[in-house]
């Protein structure tokens, strides 16, 4: 296998997004939600993209934030303000703690 074979063929037209988070919930709280992750991670130059999602499971919502396909976080999501403000701050724990975790690994991988 040549070099060539192992990567795939690019144009000067190709080129990927990265650092939006894309807002697929289904309710107001989920859209609150989206509205208080957004404002929080603003600052961030994200390498990926973000994915907000709600489910039903048995008469509740769930909300589930995604990036490349990998569940960061997931909770019932209630309708009062104070709540969905707390799933909120959870969540963007969640995504630093997988920003953070992904620095150490590329900084190691750079040093080998």
């Amino acid at each position: 296998m040549t070099f060539s074979e192992e990567q795939p063929e690019t144009h000067a037209n190709d080129f990927i997004i990265t650092g939006l988070i894309i807002d697929e919930a289904l309710t107001k709280g989920g859209h609150d939600f989206y509205d208080l992750l957004n404002e929080r991670l603003t600052d961030l130059q994200l390498k990926h993209n973000i994915l907000i999602n709600e489910r039903n499971d048995f008469n509740r919502k769930i909300i589930i934030v995604t990036m490349n396909d990998a569940i960061l976080y997931e909770a019932i999501l209630k309708p009062q303000a104070d709540a969905i403000e707390e799933l909120a701050t959870e969540a963007v724990a969640a995504i630093m703690q997988v920003i953070i975790q992904e620095d150490i690994v590329s900084k190691e991988l750079e040093g080998l």
